[in-house]
């Protein structure tokens, strides 16, 4: 249970008229506080508790004594109690001498972090592997709660590719690809975690013409003459489903759409309750269509695959096409448990499981194929686990998934070897807390790095830590708790350097030393209100920070805040400038860094969301907004401003072709002047009637209301 639901818990514990005996009353319980030695020296945040350690807290006070207490309001109503995290071993002693001594007052525990690497193993024959089915499937109609194995009928086989042993290839990281190659650059591109590893966008250019997936259907406009070339819808695979884009990669003449498939006409009602109840239409499989675009206004498809499970996410380097789905089998379908490539079931060689754990039934498959052969081969290998986050260098793929045991919660991650268009697996591991986003995970040489947050149930602590694992995922270094109670928002891992952004009340900024794997340690830091979502390195010494403004007490959600960090030297990062933007949001974080758009080694973009209030009516005002740094300062800040007023932003996009910048909403493009901010010309591209019309060149006084909407 997370801390909002036990939040939650509590206001509807303490919603109705409670009498308290006298005993309890907040005066006795203060002056108790008073008296007693243990009483906390500085007042601290509250924050939330499960229910049960609420009801019980303020009859602890009177029979264990009153420990570090609190208080909490709801309404007009103050609750005090003790949390469980003064019962620690340290008390005892703390009574005998009657201080509090600093090991008593260090609430939080350092963890015990295990460096056992995960085995996986191979199913030994097919039957085994049918066997793991027909089992999976009782247990469940069994208990008709969950998966839990009762007959273990199964045998292993050695893990062929296992990690043991195998050394992973060293890579070398390029954090700074998007600089270094800016300043050749003559149109916008998806911004990568890795140089040479692409990601898909739903925004393309190749520096002629743009692709744009908006309503399931890709656009294809000719940017210079403003003209829409072609649209294509995704055909599905049977007359029974639907089909729908994702997002795609640009390869010269070949276009990959990326996207899943849905059953047709299906309902809730069909389904098990516990399993389809959140979304209706079941995923049937996830896909992925090649494209010929050599003649844009008549684009061809000339394949597609098809993946069991739901799309997690996707990346291509060279013309290899690598997919990772997550595979949930339909328990009512005996037949359908384990998942299929082209109508083509997994086999025993193909899936890895964990023998020491038999309560997982999802299917994690990790294919490739080569989209520039439209006959080649799909290879593909499936593990038997969770994913929820995937990471990929130029020659290993890793994904994270979330495990939850009494209590603790874990990032269970697996690598996977890419090599000459294959994919096999390597090797496990397992890091405490959970990793939220890719950019949270990095590999530099034959190391692999993952920041985590986890919340200490006992403490009621939230702690961030950062991990290092060998060529075996084996955990060899690790820095917990580097800030007291809070969580990781950002990261951002360059060389030996890892940039980590925390949040509580304030932000700080960490410069951490990966230098020596086994080792890591805090350089320094630099704290300021809110909080960065994404951090993106300009240069060696220069890093941008996107994310929320704040005070002491807590962020402004309201206000986009864009610093400039000199981190020239680790030891004291500095702060050289920010900008305020108020009463916007912006898409660009951690989780979504695609939308950032890199112009030149010192002028970057990002879209703008303004929010306004006219007429009694709530309209949106997106706007790509453009910042140039010049010895260490914002000198320069251009607004495009694509629409007066647009109540419907679901899309909204950025980029650049030579001296024009275009902004891409979710049927209209707008191209603009980059120099003056004048827009040129605007086409919509979703109407049946603007098929191949030819827009008009017109201009209208952009700039002025640019200026004044900042």
């Amino acid at each position: 249970m997370n801390k909002k639901e036990n939040f939650e818990d509590m206001k509807e514990l303490f919603s109705e008229d409670i009498t308290l005996p006298e005993s309890l009353s907040k005066e006795n319980i203060v002056q108790k506080i008073k008296d007693s030695s243990l009483a906390p020296q500085k007042k601290r945040n509250v924050k939330k508790f499960p229910k049960i350690v609420a009801a019980a807290a303020a009859f602890a006070v009177v029979a264990v004594g009153a420990f570090a207490a609190y208080e909490i309001t709801f309404g007009n109503r103050a609750v005090s109690y003790t949390p469980a995290t003064a019962l620690n071993e340290t008390v005892a002693e703390t009574k005998a001498d009657n201080t509090q001594t600093e090991e008593a007052q260090k609430v939080y525990r350092e963890l015990d972090v295990g460096t056992k690497r995960v085995e996986m193993s191979k199913f030994k024959t097919e039957k085994d592997l049918e066997n793991y089915r027909k089992n999976a499937v009782a247990a469940y109609r069994k208990n008709n709660n969950g998966f839990k194995l009762y007959n273990k009928s199964v045998t292993f086989a050695a893990a062929v590719d296992s990690a043991e042993g195998a050394a992973m290839d060293a890579v070398s990281a390029d954090a700074l690809s998007g600089a270094a190659s800016a300043v050749s650059q003559s149109f916008g591109k998806t911004n990568t975690q890795v140089s040479g590893v692409d990601e898909a966008d739903i925004v393309k250019t190749d520096g002629n013409f743009l692709y744009i997936i908006s309503n399931n259907t890709l656009s294809v406009i000719d940017a210079g003459t403003m003209k829409l070339m072609s649209r294509t819808e995704l055909a599905p695979s049977s007359k029974d489903c639907n089909a729908y884009m994702s997002d795609m990669f640009l390869n010269g003449n070949r276009l990959v759409v990326t996207g899943y498939e849905t059953e047709k006409n299906s309902s809730v009602q069909e389904y098990d309750y516990y399993f389809d109840c959140i979304n209706p239409y079941r995923t049937l499989n996830s896909l992925s269509v090649v494209f010929d675009i050599t003649e844009r206004d008549n684009i061809k498809e000339i394949r597609r695959v098809t993946q069991d499970g739901d799309l997690e996410d996707s990346r291509m380097i060279g013309t290899y096409l690598y997919t990772v789905t997550r595979y949930s089998p339909d328990y009512k379908k005996e037949t359908e448990f384990y998942p299929k490539i082209n109508g083509k079931e997994v086999t025993c060689d193909d899936v890895y499981v964990d023998k020491s754990k038999t309560d997982c039934s999802v299917n994690t498959v990790v294919s490739c194929y080569d989209t520039a052969d439209k006959d080649s081969e799909v290879k593909k290998v499936s593990v038997i686990a969770d994913s929820n986050v995937v990471y990929c260098s130029n020659d290993t793929l890793y994904i994270a998934g979330s495990s939850y045991e009494t209590n603790n919660r874990s990032t269970v991650i697996h690598a996977f070897s890419l090599k000459d268009g294959n994919v096999s697996y390597k090797g496990s591991g397992n890091v405490p807390g959970t990793c939220d986003g890719q950019y949270m995970m990095d590999q530099s040489g034959k190391y692999f790095r993952i920041a985590t947050t986890d919340y200490n149930v006992k403490s009621d602590l939230d702690v961030s830590s950062l991990y290092v694992l060998d060529e075996n995922l084996r955990v060899i270094g690790k820095l917990e708790n580097i800030a007291h109670d809070e969580q990781i928002k950002s990261v951002r891992f360059m060389g030996d350097t890892a940039y980590v952004v925390t949040f509580k009340n304030t932000d700080p900024l960490f410069a951490v030393d990966l230098s020596k794997p086994n080792a890591p340690k805090i350089l320094g830091e630099v704290k300021l209100p809110g909080f960065s979502r994404y951090l993106h390195p300009l240069s060696q010494n220069l890093l941008v920070g996107i994310g929320y403004d704040g005070d002491e007490e807590s962020a402004d959600f309201s206000k986009i805040k864009i610093s400039l960090f000199d981190v020239s030297n680790k030891k004291n990062p500095k702060e050289l400038t920010s900008h305020i933007i108020k009463n916007a949001y912006c898409n660009v974080d951690s989780s979504d860094a695609k939308a950032f758009v890199t112009i030149d080694e010192n002028t970057f973009g990002i879209p703008v969301i303004y929010e306004d209030i006219s007429d009694d009516y709530y309209y949106l005002k997106p706007a790509f907004k453009t910042f140039t740094v010049k010895d260490g300062k914002f000198v320069e800040k251009n607004v495009y401003v694509h629409s007066s007023k647009e109540d419907d932003c679901n899309l909204f996009r950025g980029t650049f072709i030579g001296k024009y910048v275009y902004t891409i909403s979710e049927d209209t493009v707008k191209q603009f002047d980059m120099e003056s901010e004048k827009e040129l010309a605007s086409l919509v591209y979703q109407k049946e009637e603007s098929v191949n019309d030819t827009v008009t060149e017109y201009t209208v006084t952009a700039a002025p209301s640019a200026k004044a909407i900042d």
